[in-house]
């Protein structure tokens, strides 16, 4: 198993070297380990002594292969072992004293379990342990043997706590290096990634800026001295919008929309324009993903639509209220915005208002699938009908 972090590739090598070195303790201790079988209880000695030298073991395939989870696990349950083996040494034997009067074979592997403490638990509980165990192991020597010399026993106690300190201290150090290195690049990846979006978007606006003067201007200007119907400016506006559409997209971060985002989308861009707007319907029937070129020109084409009905559907008496009805099926959407004002004669738009012809129009038949129609006559209010439909655009 390939590690994600450098945190966690010493944490294997630390399990791994863990294991391997139980092995070697345990290979040197296993004559001593078998003297001092008879001197304990069976029941008790036995069962912890197994898994006291098995479970580090089982850390050098855990390191390589084994979940980080795993690793801590073994590891954590391994110092519990060692703290029990400890705290029961005395109580379980069945002896006056240790063979040989030996000191317990367990004080001479304190380093396997002074590892897995570190490999298993924060900083300040290794700590924590690691004087207990000392501590510990020091009462135990004491009590196993027949000499009762206590000044032998502090020594032994303090010679013990130094150096699994010591240990604890070099691995500890060791897991630390690691998690600077992630740490260190994390600040390297974030600082090029800013430089990269600050160089990405000083292009961007040299990109909109060319656009807008070659194109967007250059329309405007074309329109604005327009007086008759012109195929060349509709052309002209029709890229330039398929354009402006296109900044947008890029610059999305959602490339693909479900049913119930986009709906989202479709009432902000409704409500952004004017309030009271009554919607309708939703999009729960449908069941495919929108892609950004679509809600793009849907919500744009519909907050244009807001916009002429804001601004020319009034009455004497003031503002109409204007409704978005949604629909869908499976594979098709359909938005359609109407209101109750006083409407107008498509077929008299003078030639240089591009708002219906092409911010409405034009954008939807510029993206694959999508139909843009506007209904409206004097005295009847405007109807918008929108839609898109997946398989038509396939």
């Amino acid at each position: 198993m390939i590690a994600a972090t450098a945190a966690e590739r010493h944490l294997r090598i630390l399990a791994v070297a863990t294991g391997f070195g139980t092995v070697i303790f345990t290979l040197q201790s296993l004559s001593t380990i078998i003297e001092q079988a008879p001197a304990l209880n069976p029941v008790v000695y036995l069962p912890l002594t197994i898994l006291f030298c098995g479970l580090p073991i089982s850390l050098t395939p855990l390191g390589r292969w084994g979940s980080v989870r795993a690793i801590t696990r073994v590891a954590r349950l391994h110092t519990i072992v060692a703290g029990l083996l400890l705290a029961l040494w005395v109580p379980a034997m069945v002896a006056q004293c240790l063979p040989g009067n030996r000191g317990p074979w367990l004080l001479g592997m304190i380093a396997s379990a002074v590892a897995t403490a570190v490999i298993a638990w924060p900083m300040p509980v290794v700590w924590i342990f690691v004087v207990a165990i000392s501590v510990g192991s020091g009462i135990v020597r004491h009590l196993s043997l027949e000499s009762g010399d206590i000044v032998l026993s502090i020594q032994d106690t303090v010679s013990v706590l130094s150096f699994c300190l010591f240990i604890a201290a070099l691995l500890l150090l060791t897991l630390r290096a690691g998690r600077e290195q992630d740490a260190t690049l994390a600040v390297t990846l974030a600082e090029a990634r800013g430089a990269a979006e600050v160089e990405s978007r000083a292009r961007q606006r040299a990109r909109f800026g060319s656009f807008v003067h070659d194109d967007v201007i250059t329309t405007l200007l074309a329109a604005s001295r327009a007086t008759t119907a012109s195929p060349a400016i509709d052309e002209s506006a029709k890229r330039a919008l398929v354009g402006l559409d296109q900044f947008v997209v890029a610059g999305s971060r959602k490339g693909r929309l479900n049913g119930h985002d986009f709906e989202i989308e479709i009432r902000s861009a409704a409500s952004e324009i004017t309030d009271g707007v009554r919607f309708s319907g939703s999009l729960d029937a449908f069941t495919g993903v929108v892609p950004a070129p679509v809600a793009v020109a849907m919500t744009g084409a519909l907050a244009e639509a807001m916009r002429n009905s804001l601004r020319h559907a009034g009455t004497g008496a003031g503002t109409v209220a204007c409704r978005v009805a949604i629909t869908a099926t499976e594979h098709t959407i359909v938005i359609e915005a109407s209101d109750g004002g006083r409407g107008f004669d498509p077929q008299r738009i003078a030639p240089e208002r591009l708002g219906i012809r092409t911010s409405i129009v034009g954008r939807m038949a510029a993206v694959a699938g999508c139909d843009g129609r506007v209904d409206s006559a004097p005295g009847r209010g405007t109807r918008v009908l929108l839609s898109w439909d997946a398989g038509a655009a396939q």
